[in-house]
């Protein structure tokens, strides 16, 4: 790996215990590890969340409580943001409808095959009891 995109910490990242502080405050509550590593003689902070893949996002994160005002805007429970580009914005109610209704696809889909095997197994089942029945 090439230096040329790696900068570096000028100063140490906050203790864990300030970051999961506020990712107490997420609702459901994600699970993230904080931490430094020396890379090539550089510091390099990290944020880290484990299992991470595609059932991210599958779930609308919200602030778990009111929060005080963040530049004059008051932050509710219930609220979630979403990135627009650079942007953090609210997330709109068709945003959160289209997150779930992915997810209940996606469930769909796996609950087609599982209805699908439990299905032919029954047959399975019912054509092995025809067979060996004595009626």
């Amino acid at each position: 790996m090439s230096n040329d995109n790696v900068i570096g910490l000028n100063k140490n990242m906050r203790d864990d215990n300030e970051y999961q502080y506020l990712f107490d405050k997420i609702k459901t509550r994600p699970e993230v590890k904080t931490g430094q590593i020396l890379f090539n003689g550089m510091k390099i902070g990290f944020v880290y969340m484990p299992g991470c893949s595609s059932k991210n996002n599958e779930r609308v994160y919200e602030v778990a409580a009111n929060l005080p005002q963040s530049k004059n805007k008051p932050i509710a429970e219930g609220q979630a943001y979403t990135r627009r580009g650079s942007t953090n914005n609210l997330m709109t109610v068709d945003e959160r409808n289209e997150i779930y209704l992915d997810r209940l696809r996606k469930g769909q889909a796996a609950n087609s095959n599982i209805l699908y095997q439990i299905t032919a197994l029954k047959q399975k089942t019912s054509d092995d009891y025809r067979n060996t029945s004595k009626y």
